[in-house]
């Protein structure tokens, strides 16, 4: 245990929201996961914009990512998360 006094306290930088309609709250970079993490859709690679916990949601990672090109339009595909060379369970993503 740290002698009374000797505790840092550790803050987090004030995040802007990348637009007014996004779901990304500010001081999420605070609880960023530090392993290396990536989306697989069937042999396409995307890295996420954040990966991490997810607010108010204790036990529940969030993971924000754009979806444009190289994924298809009017398709249902399969989607995976990838941290350091290990793979989630495959779910269905079904896109406009």
């Amino acid at each position: 245990m740290a002698p009374s006094g000797s505790a840092k306290q550790l803050t987090c930088p004030a995040v802007p929201e990348p637009s007014k309609n996004s779901w990304f709250l500010q001081g999420w970079l605070c609880n960023k996961l530090i392993d290396r993490a990536e989306l697989v859709f069937g042999d396409k690679i995307i890295e996420p914009e954040y990966v991490g916990a997810a607010p108010r949601r204790v036990g529940v990672t969030a993971i924000r990512f754009q979806i444009a090109d190289p994924l298809p339009q009017a398709a249902t595909i399969e989607m995976k998360a990838r941290v350091n060379g290990h793979d989630s369970n495959t779910v269905l993503l079904p896109l406009e």
